[in-house]
């Protein structure tokens, strides 16, 4: 069971963190999906310690980022659009961000030979500084876990 904080914040009850994964887990979960079937259609229920967010994720479809635009990787990627909706945890502070729905969108791309597609970059909406993009910068072969 993941740790609470409330923060001021309503607190999460158990059954409501029930069949939740952390924000990690939810990005490992979308490179699974486009690694096995080629799209990003699903949901996904989160629990970051202190908020409950619902994640509905869909394909855009194929797109081309030119180096710069995604840090350097440049070439074809998958775009998945995704929403998140926060359903728990609120805080009480007069925020009206919280009750809205928040747009995201990831890029994947294969970027190691044999690996599976992976988020060459993210951009998604915070409270603190409105959009957020992340880029990844170097990517290489390594050990994994086998399953």
């Amino acid at each position: 069971t993941p740790s609470i904080e409330t923060d001021g914040r309503d607190p999460v009850s158990e059954p409501e963190r029930d069949d939740t994964v952390d924000t990690l887990s939810a990005i490992v979960f979308l490179i699974h999906e486009v690694a096995s079937t080629g799209t990003c259609e699903g949901d996904e229920r989160v629990f970051d310690g202190r908020r409950l967010t619902e994640i509905d994720v869909h394909t855009v479809g194929q797109t081309m980022l030119a180096r710069g635009e995604s840090g350097p990787y440049q070439g074809e990627t998958l775009r998945c659009d995704f929403i998140g909706r926060e359903v728990g945890g609120f805080k009480h502070d007069g925020s009206t961000w919280q009750h809205q729905p928040h747009n995201g969108a990831a890029w994947l791309a294969k970027v190691v030979p044999d690996g599976p597609p992976i988020p060459v970059r993210l951009n998604f909406s915070t409270r603190w500084v409105n959009n957020i993009t992340i880029v990844l910068n170097e990517a290489g072969p390594g050990l994994l876990p086998q399953p």
